[in-house]
């Protein structure tokens, strides 16, 4: 009977299988760590790995605490509609409140966006659909999946046969930040499974790896390494007639496990591969706790938040070098370095008591974020060339603009760190507000924020043809024309992007 390629995929034997099993036993390999995907790999794919880290916060950030308020040196970008660009670099030091002087070091490999614009037409309040660049469901997104969820399950960023710990991680430390991450299956939204804590994130990714007191072992008959008369056998056994040809499309696929296996032993022994450990620093959390608490509830046992999410940013940093994912979600609801108590909880909005404390709030999130960029840009990316933050973009949004000018999802706050393996052109501040500048009902309209989105899924080679299936039936999330906000209505304020809204964003892509 012949089989499926689903019967044989589920029949193919993993480089943890084959590690753990009788080849295991034989070979003296190094760490699991170092038998993941190596540069070879990657080079023969095609390219470096481009990984994403999407980091959103809650509440909302009034524009003017993220953006300068002057720009002497704007440039306009002809062909682009009402596009204005000026050099980080070039505006010097500070540039408001959340953006600091002590960004200088990364302006270079940062971008500032300003006027992104989400376009589903009818605001509905708190927003879990900022991942899917659509709004008219609001916690209850009517259309599409997140992008992480798209990244997750793309063909374009993980290859059917290739090894990865989690395809995905997702980190929250609020319950409404677990709905920003989901699917749709037969046409009901999934919300992603997330977890909360650095001790959840290590005990997914690392705390199973073994170690071995051996190196690579080389037979002393013949100096020729184990895993290259393991795969001699197995050539042999291809060749045998009594094979059926679903076994030897089973076979065909262990023995390129294999291979990639030798390059990674190869490169062990010739001192190129990364050397990828188990992290060795002191967790904060210490229970699954309640959720719901969390990190304020005592099971938890965090003593200091802020070392919680260094933890977090280091571990993300050891899986990037390490391929064990490509994908972070991190929801942060927090704003604080020290315990944070049951009084203090996190900076809900109806707290705070001014647009300065919302964003002291957002600049600790962005600042995390910020210091992320900063580590793995003095990484060394071994599996492409540059660092892990030339192959990389970090997305920094919010589910909101300003709260405070009653939940605006009309100017996102939005900035990416990395080039996403030079897609992405870096050192700029956007303005890509429509002309002439207007406020209507007191917000700035731009240009449809899903583009952003979409150029992060284009910087990790996801197809156009692919994400657009994820939405409301014209392309990826959801684009209206129209708006109906607090009493502004005009049905054509976003029809000059009607031919364009599936692409990503002008200019500062490689597409653009």
């Amino acid at each position: 009977m012949r089989r499926t390629n689903e019967a044989i995929k589920k029949r193919h034997v993993s480089r943890r299988q084959f590690l753990i099993g009788a080849g295991g036993s034989a070979l003296a390999l190094p760490p699991l760590f170092s038998l993941m995907p190596d540069a070879l790999a990657a080079s023969a794919a095609g390219g470096a790995k481009v990984r994403a880290v999407i980091f959103t916060g809650m509440l909302g950030i009034g524009p003017h605490q993220l953006f300068p308020s002057e720009v002497p040196t704007f440039t306009e970008v002809p062909g682009v509609e009402s596009l204005r660009r000026a050099a980080l670099r070039a505006l010097g030091g500070g540039l408001s409140r959340v953006i600091d002087d002590s960004f200088d070091p990364i302006y270079d490999k940062m971008n500032l966006y300003h006027g992104m614009s989400l376009t589903g037409g009818n605001y509905q309040g708190h927003n879990e659909s900022v991942l899917s660049g659509t709004h008219s469901g609001a916690r209850s997104p009517k259309y599409g999946k997140s992008i992480d969820v798209v990244l997750e399950k793309s063909s374009s960023v993980y290859g059917p046969d290739e090894v990865i710990a989690r395809k995905a991680v997702r980190l929250v430390d609020h319950h409404h930040l677990k709905g920003f991450s989901f699917d749709r299956v037969d046409g009901k939204r999934r919300v992603s499974s997330s977890f909360e804590g650095d001790r959840n994130m290590f005990n997914t990714l690392f705390a199973d790896l073994g170690n071995t007191d051996e190196g690579p072992s080389i037979d002393d008959t013949n100096q020729q390494l184990i895993v290259d008369r393991v795969l001699e056998d197995l050539r042999a056994l291809e060749g045998s007639p009594r094979l059926s040809k679903s076994d030897s499309q089973v076979l065909e696929a262990y023995i390129d496990g294999v291979q990639d296996v030798q390059k990674k032993v190869l490169a062990n022994i010739n001192g190129d591969a990364a050397i990828c450990e188990p992290p060795e620093f002191g967790l904060e959390a210490t229970t699954d706790g309640n959720m719901y608490k969390f990190p304020y509830d005592s099971k938890w046992g965090v003593n200091n938040v802020g070392v919680m999410y260094d933890n977090i940013m280091e571990m993300t940093r050891l899986a990037f070098a390490c391929d064990l994912t490509r994908v972070v979600f991190i929801g942060c609801n927090l704003w604080d370095d020290r315990p944070i108590g049951s009084g203090s909880a996190g900076g809900l909005h109806h707290a705070s008591p001014s647009s300065e404390t919302s964003a002291n709030r957002q600049r600790y999130g962005v600042k995390k974020l910020a210091q992320q960029a900063l580590r793995m840009d003095d990484t060394v990316d071994p599996h492409g060339e540059g660092t892990l933050l030339d192959n990389s973009v970090l997305l920094w949004t919010n589910e909101l603009g300003a709260w405070t000018t009653a939940h605006s999802t009309l100017n996102m706050p939005a900035i990416t760190f990395g080039s996403g393996g030079g897609y992405f052109k870096t050192g700029h501040y956007l303005d890509y507000r429509q002309r002439p500048l207007t406020k209507p009902k007191g917000f700035h309209l731009g240009r449809p924020y899903k583009q952003l989105l979409q150029s992060v899924m284009r910087s990790m080679g996801v197809a156009k043809s692919e994400y657009t299936q994820f939405g409301d039936g014209n392309g990826f999330g959801e684009f209206n024309p129209g708006i109906a906000q607090f009493g502004y209505n005009d049905p054509e304020v976003f029809s000059r992007y009607q031919n364009e809204h599936n692409d990503p964003l002008p200019w500062v892509t490689n597409e653009g």
